[in-house]
């Protein structure tokens, strides 16, 4: 009854996500999604004003199921405005902020469940199907009640 609750508290949370694609049972996300690092450094905002307007971010294609990211890839850095806005940065400005540890796809801002969500589900699957495997054998005895002597 615990899991089945929990089933159906995650199916709610997770109603008002990203637009997805419906195939079968599981719901899959593909497409471009974008993650703030942080502001553009003092120095490129007085060379390029229009940086203060802007987040320095990554663009990367994923494949996702439950919103939850299974595979990111082709990650490039650039300038983000909103969830779905970016602007591409000039090459040696790239150039200048992938060298510095601050601007690295690590520090990138993701959420909990886009960043670990794959791994949660999947193992909170394993364990409902080993509590349904143990938990579902119980032994019988086949035995007969004697009569009290």
């Amino acid at each position: 009854m615990f899991f089945h609750r929990l089933l159906a508290i995650l199916a709610l949370s997770l109603v008002a996500a990203l637009p997805v694609q419906a195939k079968g049972l599981f719901i899959i996300n593909t497409g471009d999604e974008m993650f703030e690092v942080g502001n553009f450094p003092a120095d490129v905002i007085q060379t390029h004003p229009a940086a203060k307007d802007y987040k320095a971010g990554y663009k990367c294609s994923h494949f996702g199921i439950l919103w939850a990211d299974v595979w990111t890839w082709d990650c490039k850095l650039v300038a983000v405005t909103g969830e779905n806005s970016y602007a591409d940065l000039p090459d040696e400005l790239v150039a200048k902020l992938v060298s510095d540890p601050q601007y690295a796809f690590g520090k990138a801002q993701r959420n909990f469940w886009n960043h670990y969500g794959f791994w949660l589900v999947l193992m909170a699957g394993m364990a409902y199907l080993a509590y349904r495997k143990l938990g579902g054998k119980k032994e019988h005895t086949d035995t007969v009640p004697q009569p009290a002597a």
